[in-house]
């Protein structure tokens, strides 16, 4: 395989976010490149920043025509194929996107950083596509490579499988995820709500337990299980729970009492319970 493609993609990316921030309209950067497009058409170097620059200004369509002399000429210049990608995704040309995406995976194989970056983006452009399934094989192939997976990561690739239909593979994913980050309330209010979407309120209210036990506010969760329970029509339990964090918001330092959203919160609460009396 070609070592020049072993060049980490972040290499390119970082010369989008210099663009971006570098002083100096694009188009004049375009019409230096032109000028030097001009005095050596055969530079592969001149158009493929040119080509980043046409990307960077939204103009995908110039873009592919430098990215397309470029990848004629040296099919294995590096990155050709991962903003070929990007281009044609930006077209909407779905095919085409798709196989130069496809190109960029298999020639960064020997390079678990760049094959991050191009997975990345393909599974973005994947889940645009509704193609959830795929997407959500990205993602988890991305949390393979990385050494430091981010937690968006692990919930965009639970949420792809839900969507796809793999329920119970989504639940194990982010219960797999906090095994090895410790608890992430968002990983768990996530599987709360498909548990209550799905109707399985038992599993929800379990899990609801465990936010009770150990949250320095059990009093939102305990109105959260109450909520459950009243829709389990279990109304006494409901109301006991209600009135449990009731207790618990008396409990509140003066500070937090005072807060907007903490005053709103028990006056919902408040006006639940009454209307349950």
């Amino acid at each position: 395989m070609n070592k020049k493609f072993t060049h980490v993609i972040t290499v390119s990316l970082l010369l989008l976010a210099q663009a971006v921030c570098a002083h100096g309209d694009v188009s004049e950067k375009i019409r230096q490149l032109n000028a030097k497009v001009a005095v050596e058409p055969d530079n592969l170097q001149w158009r493929f920043q040119r080509g980043v620059q046409w990307l960077l200004n939204q103009h995908a369509d110039d873009a592919l025509d430098d990215f397309n002399v470029v990848a004629a000429r040296d099919p294995m210049y590096p990155q050709i194929y991962f903003y070929l990608a990007r281009s044609h995704a930006m077209e909407g040309n779905r095919d085409d996107a798709l196989a130069a995406f496809e190109m960029a995976v298999m020639l960064s194989a020997d390079n678990a950083e760049a094959q991050k970056d191009v997975l990345i983006q393909r599974a973005s452009f994947l889940q645009q596509q509704k193609r959830y399934a795929a997407a959500a094989d990205d993602w988890r192939r991305v949390l393979q490579l990385a050494q430091h997976p981010q937690s968006d990561w692990w919930l965009l690739a639970a949420r792809n499988l839900y969507v796809a239909g793999a329920r119970d593979k989504a639940m194990q994913l982010l219960d797999e995820s906090m095994l090895k980050m410790g608890p992430v309330l968002l990983f768990e209010e996530q599987q709360i709500d498909w548990l209550l979407a799905q109707q399985k309120n038992d599993a929800a209210l379990q899990r609801l337990d465990q936010l009770v036990a150990r949250s320095e506010r059990p009093e939102l969760w305990l109105i959260r299980k109450g909520d459950v329970l009243l829709a389990n029509n279990d109304k006494t339990q409901a109301l006991e729970h209600f009135q449990q964090a009731l207790d618990r918001f008396a409990q509140l330092p003066d500070h937090v009492k005072q807060r907007p959203a903490t005053r709103q919160q028990l006056q919902q609460l408040q006006n639940k319970i009454a209307s349950m009396q």
